[in-house]
């Protein structure tokens, strides 16, 4: 039986995302959708200098971040680090929230790659999660506004996920939910989606039963039309290093491509 997620057209599906790709993707097959597009053309406030990439990994160096420390050695950053999800990006969630009050069951959908993080990717390390959070998300202020956001979240009862073509979401499962749950503990492990080997991130939501046991029947008893394949390739970077403790390495984004 489908649920009731929608009253008097309001959105209950709300999804972020800093590619507009998948933007285009998630409005066209799913309904009930409103979408906010996370700007990722501003550099950090830590990447900064001629060279922001190595900047921004320098700043947490000196700070004695192990996590930036271990990331030098492998080199710059594939992109400049942004700034992800903004305070003001919040205030259109919080616009969103009051607006879809009388919605029965609401839905947020996250992308993770430069839009919860500042980078893109991240290392398989797991020993110091702290330092790891600190460097991924931009600073120790965005990690505690994080937090505070996803509590507000689960506050108003919405369904968050987190839906992201990281193919560790697969890879390395079980090191991305601790990463995931450090902002946001009460977040349910089925509520990562991985659309790594999919055409598009609407194809592995209606795949997920997670997904669709709140959305409803209605749209997956419709022929889901074939959607855009992407048009540009983001390569998976990898890389090990040799260490006493173990071998690293980078885990990138990864988006499929004929």
């Amino acid at each position: 039986m489908t649920q009731k997620i929608t009253v008097n057209n309001i959105p209950s599906i709300l999804f972020l995302d800093n590619d507009q790709e998948n933007i285009t993707d998630i409005s066209k097959h799913l309904k009930f959708l409103e979408v906010i597009k996370v700007d990722d053309s501003v550099p950090n406030m830590f990447a900064t200098g001629s060279n922001p990439k190595r900047s921004y990994t320098k700043y947490f160096v000196k700070k004695r971040n192990e996590y930036a420390i271990l990331s030098e050695r492998l080199g710059d950053e594939p992109y400049i680090p942004s700034n992800g999800i903004t305070k003001s990006n919040i205030t259109e969630i919080d616009t969103w929230l009051k607006k879809s009050m009388k919605v029965t069951t609401r839905i947020i959908l996250f992308d993770w790659d430069r839009t919860i993080s500042v980078v893109e990717g991240f290392l398989n390390f797991t020993k110091i999660v702290d330092d790891t959070m600190e460097y991924l998300l931009g600073g120790e202020k965005r990690v505690k506004e994080l937090r505070s956001l996803f509590k507000k979240l689960h506050k108003n009862k919405v369904h968050v996920f987190i839906v992201t073509n990281n193919s560790a979401a697969d890879d390395l499962r079980k090191l991305f939910l601790a990463l995931i749950m450090y902002i946001d503990p009460a977040f349910k492990d089925d509520n990562l989606v991985c659309s790594a080997n999919e055409r598009s991130k609407s194809v592995a939501l209606l795949k997920s039963k997670s997904f669709t046991d709140l959305y409803g029947t209605e749209t997956l008893s419709k022929k889901l039309s074939s959607p855009p394949w992407f048009t540009r390739k983001k390569m998976m970077i990898v890389a090990s290093v040799a260490s006493a403790a173990a071998t690293v390495a980078i885990v990138n984004n990864y988006k499929k491509t004929i």
